[in-house]
């Protein structure tokens, strides 16, 4: 299609693509006196000479569409270079030390945002399957009924809570806690169960 092209319009082109990808004005100077027109876009062939030039411009064409995706591909690797992936954690148990089991057969992951207003206490309840926290925002504080030990998040900390033992959550800021909840459980099933009073 490139090869189609007047010089002007080829420059025009050229010119708009580097200048839309953040790149300096490139300016394509083709003489009339290298490529001659008899109408616009169409090159005469009545010679020899207008058979070579016209080779040669499809290889300066074809120059010119490789500078051109050199500057592009360039742009491209330019943006891939800002991307960062900050690990958060790596870690093989839960808060209380249990080996992290993911359930068996098919399985259904659920993501929720909990938002828990300053000085809120969630009941205490447990979990049958892996569940997931990540503090967003704000503090939580997480105390397991069975062993007594509490532990205290923050803003980008990682929870992996308890699987089947008794705990209660709260927030102990008074700012709202924000946070990121994964679960997985078999599908269909209910990963939360509240203590009976």
């Amino acid at each position: 299609m490139l090869a189609n092209l007047c010089p002007e319009l080829l420059e025009r082109r050229i010119s708009s693509a580097c200048s839309a990808a953040g790149k300096k004005k490139m300016t394509v100077c083709l003489s009339r006196s290298f490529i001659e027109h008899s109408e616009p876009h169409r090159p005469r062939l009545t010679n020899r000479s207008n058979i070579d030039t016209l080779i040669m411009r499809g290889q300066l064409v074809k120059t010119l569409v490789g500078v051109a995706m050199t500057i592009f591909a360039s742009n491209g690797l330019a943006r891939a270079e800002e991307l960062a992936v900050n690990p958060v954690a790596k870690v093989l148990t839960t808060n209380s030390g249990q080996p992290i089991v993911l359930p068996s057969g098919e399985v259904e992951v659920t993501a929720s945002i909990f938002i828990i207003p300053g000085g809120a206490s969630l009941a205490v309840h447990r979990h049958p399957f892996p569940r997931y926290g990540y503090v967003l925002s704000g503090a939580l504080s997480v105390t397991n009924a069975e062993t007594g030990q509490a532990k205290q998040f923050t803003s980008g900390d990682l929870v992996i809570e308890a699987v089947g033992q008794w705990h209660s959550g709260m927030n102990p800021g008074k700012e709202p806690l924000r946070l990121l909840v994964l679960d997985q459980a078999p599908r269909g099933a209910t990963n939360t169960e509240l203590q009976k009073q």
